[in-house]
């Protein structure tokens, strides 16, 4: 689980498309994909069809239609649920994020029955999303000392954290985008995560205000 909160507000969390993005750049590591120019579409859903937006009560009931089952592991603004498909796949485990009980981000994990076929989970969902909306605004492939490309040790370098896929889209005109991100996370899991743009700002606000009182 400690992947989970991890990319709560970590890694999944998309780089604006406005920012210069060679900072984002090991050497020798160039980005793969950067089609900033690419037109927008104004809607996406938080996966599985459901809304941004619902309640806590309105979501369960639409994961138990599914099949979800609710975990006993659960975070401040959000939840777990077990026993889901993604594509045809089952979750190792999804996370919702709510925001005054409006749900505001989604994340579903997912783990090839062989760790070497996460590659190919990664892909087959990267194509999956260009397929329905375009191709990937950025794609990232970068790898930090001692791992270099191609040298064998790939799978070692990701579950170590120097070795870095993730491909992330943005959705609407506003200054708060909408986002889908796809990245394999260091336990081998494929991690395709939807995050509302104006609600996070609101959660992330939230918070602030919440643990200022923390300094």
């Amino acid at each position: 689980m400690k992947n989970f909160f991890k990319s709560i507000f970590g890694e999944s969390q998309p780089i604006e498309t406005s920012k210069d993005h060679s900072m984002c750049n090991k050497d020798n590591n160039p980005v793969l994909e950067n089609n900033t120019n690419l037109d927008t579409i104004e809607d996406i859903n938080a996966g599985l069809g459901i809304e941004f937006g619902i309640s806590r009560e309105e979501l369960n009931s639409i994961l138990e239609s599914k099949g979800g089952i609710r975990s006993e592991t659960n975070i401040d603004n959000g939840v777990f649920y077990d026993n889901l498909e993604f594509v045809g796949k089952k979750t190792e485990a999804a996370l919702f994020l709510f925001t005054n009980n409006k749900l505001c981000k989604s994340a579903y994990y997912l783990k090839p029955t062989l760790e070497a076929h996460v590659f190919n989970l990664y892909n087959e969902l990267k194509e999956r999303i260009e397929n329905k909306y375009r191709k990937a605004h950025n794609a990232f492939e970068y790898y930090e000392e001692p791992y270099f490309k191609d040298d064998g040790y790939t799978l070692q370098g990701i579950e170590n954290g120097l070795i870095t896929f993730s491909s992330y889209w943005f959705f609407g005109n506003t200054e708060n985008k909408d986002s889908i991100s796809l990245l394999i996370n260091n336990l081998l899991e494929v991690e395709i995560v939807f995050e509302h743009g104006d609600l996070m700002k609101e959660l992330v606000e939230h918070l602030d205000r919440k643990y200022e009182n923390d300094f």
